[in-house]
């Protein structure tokens, strides 16, 4: 039995189920909440989250820490990652094309200062943390309330959407619906945290890049502005 070992199996499910529902629940929501003044909190709370969660996967006897981040990664896998990323990037274009051809690559057109940071700042200090809480948590800490593999996927994809309800509109809430799936069956697949790490960060750099999900990406301008003075 992973999670606290120490309590009888009902009541660790219980426990458990608490601390899945302030985590992936509760915190969201009360970001939500608080909107108006949440845009400049995302990154410290997802900072203490992935802190909080590493510091409980550290000390659980059942975790295995040799493997954390697991750099081995079969060819076929990479080999589909890289195909359904072009398969989607293509997707992805034609739809913002189609739609409003005059935001297509607005960012690195227009916003030269912002792209760039956020090139640099997105995979190296957003992507991690969110793995680490939705993926390689999830998957190990939840594991005897979410028995089978499908379980663990569909609900790291669903909280994972949630996650990003303080930006405000559905489009931001499906993109990321479809970006979790995409992650949850890559992470399930080959266990490694570097390879949903690279994935995310590929997916999420292309999505700025082609001007999709024009609410998500003007709150993440909007953070990166505040915090460079960057217009």
């Amino acid at each position: 039995m992973q999670g606290v070992s120490t309590m009888s199996p009902r009541l660790d499910q219980r426990y458990l189920l608490i601390e899945f529902s302030i985590l992936y629940l509760a915190l969201p929501f009360a970001m939500w909440y608080g909107l108006s003044a949440m845009h400049l909190l995302i990154i410290p709370v997802l900072l203490i989250a992935s802190l909080l969660c590493l510091g409980l996967l550290w000390h659980d006897p059942g975790f295995d820490r040799e493997h954390f981040w697991k750099t081995q990664v079969s060819r076929n896998e990479v080999v589909r990652c890289i195909l359904l990323f072009i398969l989607c990037a293509v997707l992805m274009t034609a739809l913002v094309w189609y739609k409003n051809p005059s935001v297509l690559f607005d960012l690195p057109r227009h916003h030269h200062v912002i792209w760039i940071m956020i090139m640099l700042f997105y995979p190296l200090v957003s992507v991690p943390p969110q793995e680490i809480i939705y993926r390689k948590f999830l998957f190990h800490r939840y594991e005897p309330i979410l028995p089978s593999p499908e379980s663990r996927i569909l609900v790291s994809a669903l909280t994972f959407s949630l996650a990003h309800i303080i930006f405000g509109n559905v489009l931001a809430l499906a993109l990321t619906l479809c970006g979790g799936l995409l992650f949850a069956f890559t992470y399930q697949r080959t266990k490694s945290l570097l390879a949903v790490w690279v994935e995310h960060a590929v997916y999420g750099g292309f999505v700025f890049t082609v001007g999709l999900g024009s609410s998500l990406l003007y709150g993440t301008k909007l953070m990166i502005e505040r915090l460079t003075g960057a217009g």
